[in-house]
């Protein structure tokens, strides 16, 4: 076996076995060409990432087209495949990036550097070094990994296919922390990793298509293909991808500030050393050195980076997430009232293939890659992470734009819903103590507080049909009949009704009086989504 990672290793996971990524690129247009998605989600995106660096450079060796012409291409491609010459080329370009044994630019790596002096810690790598499990960013006991799925292979030396998945993870993913190689320090800049507060999700939105090319299609931007530049690892200094003032957008979006040093022996991953990035690797105009100004400005440099990752989703410069512990309709419901689905149509639209195409026969959907990220500022890792594949009915991936809205609208009626169920699940205030003093009765039930989030869930649970039915009439441009909005009625209702009944012997008249007016304020509620006719023979069936 020789060392080329792009051609010669099969370190890429796919449900039929492993492969080179030069083979699965040839083979991505097949249907039973697909992803392993059972592994960490880390793992998942690490491999999706360096396919699409490939990818754009392999686009340069097709024949050139625009517009029309172009899209056309793109189908045939989808259809028959990427021509085996222009992955061939592709791979011939990255050459200088591309050997895990490389003594000057190794794959994903940083070269090992001489030692100095006797005993010089600061450069010295071998077996006995940090164990090859170091590399992953989830930094858990062993126990921890394989009960959060966090790991994909076992201690000790690692054979070439599995160390390569695993620099690809290190690169792709390790955050900042307090470990050195030459005195250069593992940084934030990562292209994976974002930390979105301690204990939140950093999730990444992927256009998932019906076969692995048409996702990689999805996935990479045009400008990536655009020029000459390449990823930042088979172009550490840049020299080939400065464009007049600034870098090129793929080796932006392929450059890492962390490097792993590897002691290799008998053809397998032996030791590591983790560790930052020389400074002639940094990019251009970017401040070098230790001092806060020069991390301020590494920093910033990456913050703006980030902002067209086509794999993370913004708005207003702060990331949409779907964060773990939600309940899934949920979520659905937010981004549809939020009109997510239609930002991360507008974030690919500059890609090769844009989300939605007629050329189509079928429609992509989105998978979400979810990093839940724990730990202190200095010590972050990943705690969880892995690939949520939505409930399409509750999620509206196909929808026309003229429908978008109109979703929009039958979200926030959903949500609107829920706020009533919820609403006295509270501690009594001063305005409820002012209505007691004035013999009104308040809309609070003060013993029941803490069953807030209790209700949330039951209603989440009891709503699910009645939002499918509101997306399936929506999106086939039918009138909504008025009984699906009564269900969704009762269905609040029931949460209220399954979190209170256990207590009704203890406070009956409170729960009975906050039932009543909830059930006011759901009819009102329906009241206003249905026409007057409809909504008074509503209110006769009730």
């Amino acid at each position: 076996m020789g060392d080329n990672a792009l051609s010669e290793v099969a370190w890429i996971h796919r449900q039929d076995g492993r492969a080179t990524v030069r083979d699965t690129l040839l083979n991505a247009h097949k249907p039973d060409c697909k992803l392993d998605l059972s592994l960490p989600g880390f793992a998942v995106s690490s491999q999706l990432r360096i396919l699409t660096h490939v990818l754009a450079v392999t686009f340069r060796h097709l024949e050139h087209t625009s517009g029309e012409a172009r899209y056309k291409q793109v189908i045939h491609i989808l259809e028959n495949g990427i021509p085996a010459g222009a992955v061939d080329g592709a791979i011939a370009d990255l050459d200088a990036g591309a050997h895990l044994f490389n003594p000057v630019h190794p794959f994903l790596q940083r070269p090992p550097l001489p030692e100095q002096k006797k005993n010089d810690t600061g450069r010295r790598i071998g077996p006995n070094n940090d164990p090859v499990t170091k590399l992953l960013p989830s930094k858990l006991s062993e126990e921890g990994k394989d009960f959060w799925n966090l790991g994909f292979a076992g201690t000790g030396r690692l054979p070439l296919h599995e160390a390569v998945l695993h620099i690809a993870v290190f690169y792709c993913f390790y955050p900042a922390e307090n470990t050195r190689y030459d005195g250069d320090k593992c940084e934030m800049g990562a292209p994976g990793f974002r930390f979105v507060g301690k204990d939140n999700t950093a999730t990444e939105v992927v256009w998932w298509g019906e076969t692995l090319l048409e996702t990689l299609f999805y996935m990479t931007p045009s400008s990536w293909v655009a020029g000459a530049g390449l990823p930042a690892w088979a172009d550490r200094t840049g020299t080939q991808s400065q464009e007049d003032n600034d870098m090129h957008p793929l080796w932006k979006a392929s450059w890492s500030s962390n490097s792993a040093v590897c002691c290799w022996e008998e053809g397998e991953l032996a030791g590591v050393r983790r560790g930052g990035v020389p400074s002639n690797w940094l990019p251009r105009g970017v401040a070098k050195g230790t001092g806060k100004e020069a991390k301020d400005s590494r920093k910033a440099w990456w913050d703006l980076r980030n902002l067209s990752d086509p794999f993370y989703l913004y708005r207003d410069g702060k990331m949409v997430r779907v964060d773990f512990g939600r309940d899934a309709t949920q979520l659905a419901v937010e981004w549809a009232a939020n009109l997510n689905i239609s930002l991360a149509r507008e974030h690919a639209r500059t890609s090769i293939l844009i989300p939605g195409s007629t050329l189509l026969a079928s429609d992509p959907r989105l998978m979400f890659i979810r990093h839940q990220i724990g730990g202190e500022p200095g010590s972050l890792s990943i705690r969880a992470s892995s690939v949520f594949m939505p409930d399409d009915s509750v999620w509206s991936f196909n929808l026309g734009e003229e429908f978008v809205e109109a979703v929009a609208d039958e979200a926030k009626f959903i949500q609107s819903l829920l706020k009533f169920v919820v609403a006295p699940f509270r501690r009594s205030g001063v305005g409820d103590r002012q209505a007691a003093a004035k013999n009104q009765v308040p809309n609070v039930l003060d013993p029941l507080k803490n069953q807030r989030a209790d209700a949330a869930s039951a209603f989440w649970r009891s709503i699910h049909d009645v939002y499918a039915d509101l997306i399936a009439a929506t999106q086939d441009g039918l009138e909504i009949p008025p009984e699906v909005y009564w269900r969704g009625r009762d269905a609040a209702l029931a949460a209220f009704d399954f979190v209170t009944t256990p207590h009704i012997g203890q406070y009956p008249a409170q729960i009975s009086h906050s039932r009543s007016r909830l059930d006011s304020l759901l009819r009102g509620l329906v009241n206003q989504r249905i026409s007057p006719v409809n909504a008074s023979e509503g209110d006769d069936d009730e």
